[in-house]
């Protein structure tokens, strides 16, 4: 029997990471099928990447990969079952590649499988996140017209390109799969509603879980954290020496300004302007297509300025790990900004005394950029050591962040463990932001526009009640109901629940 596998891997397939040709700084992952005893590349696949060319690297990949397993599992089931094709063959075949997915290719019993492709059982998430994959890249073919809609032959060797597409649109209709994620749009989310149970191909059901509670920053840590946590050297004289001052921050910016982990990395100095009455603006502006916001050259994009300095903004594919940072599709303005609402006011006004002050120390971390790159770079958060005055990198954030809480932890006395279950990692936070809002009472829309949020629907997770919230209104409404204030439920319904023990 083969070596157990993590994952479904490829057998009639191969995806490669490569430039396309006269595009400059567009890399995709490349689909290569085995069509007899050729090699060839999926064309149409390549379209798809170009007319998506700002959609992250990994959500192409998951694309090739949902196109390379189904194409695998065509291949293996044709080889092995060579019966006559009967009614409705290709979504009956999508069925079982559903199930293959989800439950594996490996008889249990038996302790072999006769497609040989030996995929171990993935999670209903995993099932479905390729089947959506594999639908919405259907949809588009069929869409531009690459695939006709009508019936055609059955995949058996196929000849080129066209014909597998062909075969893959008569399995697969429609995105039956797809999740209500919180990126989609509410037009996007009410037409998926309305199409989804009419075409359905599969269902392959639930595991009953629920969103449950929302694993938020500690409250209680806050306060600690921001004047224990980043004090490196109590004895230092200097600010720079005794605290670290752009982990701390980045970290104001993360519990009151409720920012994704990703994005005070793309905040420029100049996306900072402290105002006279003690308050602080901060912008979240688009890392590529909004305007520098530079004096003298306030209509050049920022990924025109970037691109002088030899730098590609920070949301781009092909830069290096530590210079990577993602970037959402945030409700931005006609300047493609999005202010920061800071939730309390003396925090606000930390944020900005401390701004001041690292403006010059990070003009004194930018001369050696300078000295070793001839350039400068707009990045506010910059290294403090090693390649110093470089652009500060997610994992230097995150292991500041993890060396704070060893420091909390000697204060304290008690452990504090990172990580997303316990509400300590870089996005605790921002469900902390959406608690307090929504337990002070503000309204939604409110939220939405706080928390930068294209719809409304998207901060479901993030003001989902806590058990303790939940708890004592149930407990108001048990006193409303035995003292009769409820008018929805009588004296008499409730007799009928008491119990004489004798």
């Amino acid at each position: 029997m083969a070596r157990a596998q993590q994952s479904a891997v490829a057998k009639h397939h191969v995806v490669v990471i490569q430039q396309i040709t006269g595009i400059t700084d567009l890399k995709i992952p490349a689909l290569y099928i085995k069509v007899g005893d050729q090699t060839m590349l999926v064309h149409s696949l390549v379209d798809y990447f170009m007319a998506y060319p700002t959609r992250s690297l990994n959500w192409k990949r998951k694309v090739s990969r949902a196109l390379g397993l189904f194409y695998d599992f065509c291949i293996s089931y044709n080889l092995v079952y060579r019966s006559s094709k009967t009614f409705n063959f290709h979504k009956r075949l999508i069925r079982k590649f559903a199930l293959a997915l989800h439950k594996g290719t490996i008889d249990v019993d038996e302790h072999n499988d006769k497609l040989s492709l030996y995929w171990p059982p993935a999670s209903m998430e995993s099932t479905k996140s390729i089947l959506s994959a594999l639908q919405t890249f259907i949809d588009w073919c069929e869409v531009e017209g690459i695939i006709e809609q009508q019936s055609s032959n059955l995949l058996t060797r196929p000849s080129d390109e066209r014909t597998t597409l062909r075969f893959l649109n008569q399995a697969v209709k429609a995105k039956a799969f797809m999740f209500l994620s919180h990126t989609v749009t509410a037009s996007e989310l009410a037409q998926g509603i309305a199409n989804r149970q009419a075409n359905k191909i599969i269902e392959l059901g639930g595991v009953g879980k629920g969103s449950g509670e929302v694993k938020k920053f500690p409250a209680e840590l806050v306060a600690p954290l921001m004047e224990y946590g980043f004090i490196k050297d109590e004895s230092a004289s200097l600010p720079e020496e005794r605290e670290d001052l752009t982990a701390k921050m980045i970290t104001l910016l993360l519990i009151f300004g409720g920012t994704r982990v990703s994005e005070p990395f793309h905040i420029w100095y100049n996306d900072v302007v402290p105002q006279f009455d003690g308050s602080c603006k901060v912008f979240l502006r688009h890392p590529a297509d909004a305007n520098t916001f530079m004096v003298g050259e306030q209509n050049m994009l920022r990924k025109t300025y970037l691109a002088q300095r030899n730098l590609r903004p920070r949301n781009d594919d092909n830069n290096s790990k530590s210079y990577k940072a993602g970037w959402k599709n945030l409700k931005v303005d006609n300047t493609l900004s999005a202010p920061v609402f800071f939730v309390h006011p003396a925090a606000e006004a930390l944020f900005r005394e401390m701004y001041i002050y690292y403006l010059s120390y990070r003009e004194r971390l930018m001369k050696s950029y300078t000295d070793r790159y001839g350039t400068e770079h707009p990045f506010l958060f910059v290294k403090q050591t090693d390649n110093a005055g470089e652009p500060y990198s997610i994992k230097a954030y995150q292991d500041a962040l993890k060396r704070a809480y060893k420091r909390l932890e000697k204060r304290l006395g008690r452990p504090i463990k990172y990580g997303k279950l316990e509400g300590t990692s870089p996005h605790g936070p921002r469900h902390l932001y959406g608690q307090i809002l929504a337990e002070a009472g503000v309204p939604q829309k409110v939220i939405q526009n706080s928390l930068r949020h294209r719809s409304v629907l998207s901060q479901g997770i993030y003001t989902e009640p806590t058990f303790k919230h939940v708890t004592s209104e149930l407990e108001k409404a048990k006193h409303l109901i035995e003292s009769n204030g409820c008018t929805s439920l009588g004296k008499s319904d409730v007799a009928v629940l008491e119990w004489n023990n004798g």
